[in-house]
């Protein structure tokens, strides 16, 4: 029996989130998330050392991935990274979502690209 094929995805969605979560706040005291009044979410928002947003979604897998949040994001801060995280890729990538870039990483691979975005205190 495989555990990973028979936890449900809302399951397994909880646990990167939490994962990434515990992650963050171990090295990242500033960690925050943002949401808006429509119930649009980002899981994870830090300042990178010029001050911008750094916006971080945690999902199990990238096809899980609606932009529509990093979207509100942008209308309220039109600068900064947007990072997902996910488990079910095998390196980094940038993908367009309109006008926005996100870029995909597995877990391992986020500090050293926080790292690389400015995020001082990695």
């Amino acid at each position: 029996m495989n555990l990973r094929e028979n936890i449900k995805t809302s399951e397994k969605q909880k646990i990167i989130s939490t994962i990434c979560k515990i992650r963050l706040r171990l090295v990242a005291q500033y960690a925050n998330y943002w949401r808006d009044k429509r119930g649009h979410v980002i899981d994870f928002v830090l300042p990178d050392k010029k001050n911008k947003p750094v916006a971080i979604e945690c999902k199990w897998r990238s096809s899980d991935f609606d932009p529509s949040g990093f979207k509100a994001f942008r209308r309220h801060y039109s600068s900064g990274k947007r990072f997902v995280v996910t488990q079910d890729i095998d390196r980094s990538y940038k993908r367009n979502c309109g006008e926005i870039e996100v870029t995909f990483v597995i877990l391992q691979g986020l500090f050293k690209q926080l790292s690389d975005a400015g995020v001082p205190y990695l």
